[in-house]
């Protein structure tokens, strides 16, 4: 190991020296106290941790922005007629079971409530497959008025939610 020091070692001072050669010896251990490097580590570690946390969140939204825009593009084909309904029909029954087998996943409508002296506001007009990611998404198609509204139904897989409020259900 001396001869690795430079020519101007010999004039140097022991001590200096000493830690020169240490480091030297061992360049990978720290030459102070590695007591006061622990701190320093686990401050990077968590600082490392806390830059990754967010990470989950932003793909969770982006996916969550990948189903929204097919919902919409399905809706907007749906109105101008390049994707007309596969099944026409206003009864939930029916269309669920056109669904089943035809999607990836458990689809089931639930059976319109009608209240006695109220006016039913929208009605079911049917529904059609429609490509997402790698499968199928059931499109149901409804009217309320004069307006057609358009709910796409796909894997919690497939299609991740984002934002809003989860509710727990009473029994």
């Amino acid at each position: 190991m001396k001869e690795l020091l430079p020519a101007s070692a010999p004039n140097a001072s022991p001590r200096l020296r000493k830690r020169v050669l240490k480091l030297l010896a061992h360049p990978l251990q720290p030459a102070g106290r590695s007591v006061l490097r622990w701190p320093m580590l686990v401050a990077a570690i968590l600082l490392i941790v806390a830059g990754l946390l967010p990470i989950p969140g932003i793909l969770r939204q982006a996916s969550a922005n990948s189903y929204i825009e097919a919902a919409v593009a399905a809706h907007r084909s749906s109105l101008n007629g390049s994707l007309p309904l596969e099944i026409k029909s206003e009864s939930p029954n029916s269309v669920t079971a056109w669904f089943a087998g035809k999607v990836p996943f458990n689809f089931r409508l639930p059976e319109a409530a009608e209240e006695v002296g109220h006016e039913q506001v929208y009605r079911l007009t049917g529904g059609r497959l429609v490509n997402y990611k790698d499968g199928y998404a059931a499109l149901v198609s409804y009217q309320m008025q004069q307006q057609r509204i358009s709910l796409l139904v796909s894997s919690s897989k497939s299609a991740t939610a984002a934002g809003g409020k989860k509710s727990i259900p009473v029994e």
